[in-house]
């Protein structure tokens, strides 16, 4: 399985803009069976989203979606 997490941080990196990049979360749902939104946001904008029943499957998805949108705009 890719680490789609790790990917995008070492694509942030390589671009040497850690400082453009933070995580948004929020968790809904009854206690025992939450969903959580994990939102990828890239210099104050919402870039990614994505949605899980663990905080890390939200990030993970949602990492995926990031990494696209910077390797479309960001091309190396």
């Amino acid at each position: 399985m890719t680490d789609y997490i790790r990917d995008l941080n070492n694509f942030i990196q390589s671009l040497q803009a850690t400082q453009a990049f933070k995580w948004e979360f929020f968790q809904e749902g009854p206690v025992h069976a939450p969903t959580f939104t994990a939102y990828a946001i890239w210099e104050n904008v919402e870039v990614a989203r994505g949605q899980g029943g663990s905080k890390s499957a939200a990030k993970m998805q949602a990492s995926k979606r990031a990494l696209d949108f910077l390797h479309t705009r960001y091309a190396q």
